[in-house]
């Protein structure tokens, strides 16, 4: 991969609710899923900043460029999407597809210009926890 290109970023997200945060019976099964979002995401959509979440009690995969859409705003594929090879990559390439034309960017390899045209879209007021250029 060229330098400076970012790499979409996974992770695993431990639902910790009692005295041993650490034990989660699924992580095998949410990083998977995760991973492969993640890879597929890069594949079809290099350099653009994914981040990619999943929840295997939820049994579904979040899908989001977080400057672009807060910490609140996500796509969301479920497990069963997942199941079938092709489905899975069909999905998962219409999902990132619907992000970048959100916000007017290349269905391509990341471009840092209309990123930051992007952000420049957002409404100052709707603007993320001052990581964006005023």
């Amino acid at each position: 991969m060229p330098e400076g290109f970012l790499v979409p970023r996974f992770r695993y997200v431990n639902p910790a609710t009692d005295d041993n945060p650490h034990v989660d019976p699924n992580v095998s099964i949410e990083t998977k899923q995760a991973g492969i979002v993640s890879q597929v995401l890069h594949h079809y959509y290099p350099g653009h900043p994914w981040r990619v979440e999943a929840d295997n009690d939820g049994k579904i995969v979040k899908v989001q460029i977080p400057v672009l859409m807060g910490p609140t705003n996500w796509y969301v594929i479920h497990f069963d999407s997942l199941k079938q090879h092709d489905r899975a990559m069909a999905t998962i390439k219409r999902f990132g597809g619907e992000i970048c034309e959100r916000f007017n960017l290349p269905r391509a390899r990341f471009s840092l210009h209309q990123y930051v045209d992007a952000i420049k879209r957002i409404p100052k007021g709707r603007r993320f926890h001052g990581l964006l250029p005023s």
